[in-house]
């Protein structure tokens, strides 16, 4: 017994001490995390570096480390230590520290911004500050939106509601969903109603226009109609004309509709028998113009593998259809271009995978499978070879020219495949959102924008990567990450 009791006298101290270094050690922990904000250097600004010249800012990281670009001389910045977010400008100063779960870019001078512990928008954590960091709208809301003509959506509880900078409410009720359509200046807000669905639409000055006993799903404009995808369960979904009500495609039970390059795609979903072979999940297809007129009725597929309108009367469909073999069942790849005149079959060796511009497709096709070399080539809308498939990359610049690399060299084309500019000597391209860049064989970098004028060049034989997003450009050399902002783009 007194060894019993021994034991209980030294046990419960150390258990006791053991406990405090742990909550000391993780505080300490917790302190080093929050402190990381405070350790960051003031400025993420690069002077001289890289060589591009005066029209060129360059910044120190990634671009994950500026989310959503810059938006009033400010940009979301965030680093892989402490997980915070805060905000630099232009010149690389850190303007509103790294002490946020989470940010939005600026708009109309306010930015909404998330505090809680987890980042997680729940708690109510969420709230509004200016560019100088200080709450304009104090934390309340579990998610924000940007400011548009001095409004917000906002949610609160589950509950989505349209504030001012103030942060008031400017509707007399709140919803469970609530959209901008900025396009056409719609606010959609949903409801129930006894088991009922119904959509509020209000013009940008929040005046109501009209309630509607469905669930609008999205909105679009197409050819000047503004049209609605909505629901109603469980009859089905349908397309309507918002400006007269009517309906251009009727409610058809389980369809799904989405916008597809200026046309309506309507999928309804089923199982059907394959004869001798399982029941299978299928799919009918069918592609409407903005007047409800069916233009193609791809029937029965278990699968959709692209479909590109290239023009009223011309589509390029591939589709996956169920085939018996002796061995078993499977699905098999049928592609074709569909016109008035008929269906033409493209060659299974032949994959067709970007849309470039209007009318043309690029396509890739085995030059030699044993060596698994392929290369591209451009269809035009008719299914005839405008560009032959000779080059190892093809890329559009903003749907206006066409930029293939063949060896060492690239080569320009507009969108009747002429060649309309050459460079030799090249080692890579790298595509853009605006432009493109290439590295020549000497090591230089060349950025070159959607007017084929170069805007930089710059030695860098230790380049191992470039890409761009918005207008911002990241780099990769010698093993660190740079980013690259065009000044004349935030003009």
């Amino acid at each position: 017994m007194a060894s019993k009791g021994l034991f209980l006298q030294i046990s419960i101290p150390v258990i006791l001490l053991m406990i405090v270094m742990m909550s000391w050690g993780a505080d300490v922990r917790a302190a080093e995390l929050a402190g990381t904000a405070g350790k960051m250097p003031p400025s993420i600004l690069v002077k001289g570096a890289l060589g591009l010249g005066d029209n060129f800012i360059v910044l120190k990281g990634s671009v994950h480390s500026l989310t959503g670009g810059f938006h009033e001389g400010l940009s979301v910045y965030t680093d892989a230590y402490s997980q915070k977010y805060g905000y630099v400008d232009l010149n690389g100063n850190i303007r509103v520290p790294l002490k946020y779960s989470w940010a939005e870019p600026f708009s109309e001078g306010l930015a909404y911004v998330n505090n809680s512990v987890s980042g997680l928008s729940t708690g109510n954590s969420g709230g509004y500050i200016d560019t100088a960091g200080h709450y304009v709208i104090p934390p309340s809301f579990d998610e924000g939106g940007p400011f548009i003509a001095g409004k917000a959506i906002v949610s609160i509880n589950g509950k989505y509601r349209i504030i001012n900078p103030k942060g008031e409410s400017l509707l007399p009720q709140d919803y469970v969903r609530m959209q901008y359509f900025p396009a056409q200046g719609y606010y959609l807000g949903q409801y129930y109603k006894e088991h009922k669905a119904f959509s509020d639409i209000y013009d940008r000055q929040l005046k109501l226009i009209r309630t509607y006993e469905c669930n609008i799903q999205k909105i679009i404009s197409l050819d000047g109609r503004v049209l609605a995808f909505y629901n109603i369960w469980p009859e089905g979904s349908g397309v309507m004309d918002l400006n007269t009500g009517q309906d251009i495609i009727p409610l058809t039970k389980d369809a799904n509709f989405e916008e597809l390059y200026g046309f309506i795609h309507m999928s309804v979903s089923h199982d059907w028998l394959t004869v001798g072979g399982p029941v299978t999940y299928a799919t009918t297809e069918k592609i409407y113009d903005s007047s409800g007129k069916l233009l193609l009725d791809i029937g029965d597929v278990e699968g959709i593998e692209q479909i590109y309108p290239l023009s009223p009367d011309a589509f390029y469909v591939g589709a996956y259809v169920g085939t018996i073999f002796t061995h078993g069942y499977d699905l098999v790849p049928k592609r074709y271009f569909v016109t008035k005149q008929g269906k033409q079959e493209v060659s299974p060796s032949i994959v067709v995978d970007e849309l470039l511009a209007p009318g043309l497709l690029r396509f890739t096709a085995s030059k030699d499978s044993a060596k698994e070399k392929f290369t591209s080539g451009v269809f035009d809308q008719q299914g005839s070879i405008l560009i032959p498939a000779d080059y190892e990359q093809i890329f559009s610049v903003r749907q206006q020219w066409i930029v293939a690399k063949q060896d060492s060299r690239l080569f320009i084309f507009n969108l009747k495949g002429e060649v309309r500019r050459q460079y030799s000597d090249v080692a890579k391209v790298y595509p853009g959102d605006s432009g493109f860049a290439y590295q020549d064989l000497a090591g230089r970098l060349h950025i070159v924008d959607q007017d084929l004028q170069e805007t930089g060049c710059a030695y860098l034989p230790g380049l191992t990567s470039f890409s761009q997003v918005d207008n911002l450009y990241q780099v990769s050399v010698s093993g660190e990450n740079y980013l690259i902002i065009d000044k004349r783009s935030l003009r």
